[in-house]
């Protein structure tokens, strides 16, 4: 039986070492923390799968239990790394009441972001010229990009994206949408 079959089976074979099942840990978290360290260091290309596995403390078994590929570990990191905020944010302005100011939480939550993953940004560029290159990734990476401009810019030069702009950004673009909907919703100009 192939490896890829014994994956895709419902009884695939545990092949995490033993000191890890043993020990309980959450190799998939391991290892997506290592993949993030990895190809922020090294870019996707040059980054191994053995080294992602090494630095995890896992073996490399370990990693293909989790991820088919190195393509599916990075896509993961995105997915959890990347999207996930952004999603977090955009559903943050739309519980928040109409009436309340979100721009201040949006910057400060934008800001520990840039404080906090930097790496971030750069898997992101990893993630773009990924996607330059695959037509079936470029849809995806529109959907996110819109929030990592910014912060791209902040990484080069601090001081030209200040800590307010983001949250201010972002409720301008929210409130535009919301103008957008109400007016499609209400009669045109000339109709009874």
């Amino acid at each position: 039986m192939s490896s890829r079959a014994t994956r895709s089976s419902k009884t695939r074979v545990d092949r995490r070492s033993r000191t890890a099942r043993a020990e309980g840990k959450d190799a998939r978290e391991h290892l997506l923390h290592a993949a993030a360290e990895v190809f922020s260091e090294r870019g996707f290309k040059d980054a191994s799968v053995d080294e992602i596995a090494t630095r995890a403390g896992y073996s490399k078994g370990a990693l293909y239990w989790h991820f088919e590929s190195k393509d599916e570990l990075f896509f993961a990191l995105i997915d959890a790394s990347v999207d996930a905020p952004a999603h977090e944010m955009i559903e943050l302005f739309q519980s928040a009441p109409p009436e309340q100011d979100m721009a201040p939480e949006g910057s400060r939550r934008f800001v520990k972001l840039l404080r906090d993953k930097r790496e971030l940004l750069l898997l992101d560029h990893e993630y773009w010229s990924q996607a330059v290159r695959d037509p079936e990734l470029r849809a995806r990476y529109a959907a996110h990009r819109r929030f990592a401009g910014l912060a791209q810019q902040r990484l080069i030069d601090p001081s030209s994206v200040p800590d307010d702009l983001f949250g201010k950004t972002l409720v301008l673009i929210y409130r535009g949408l919301l103008a957008t909907a109400q007016d499609g919703a209400t009669p045109t100009r000339g109709t009874t």
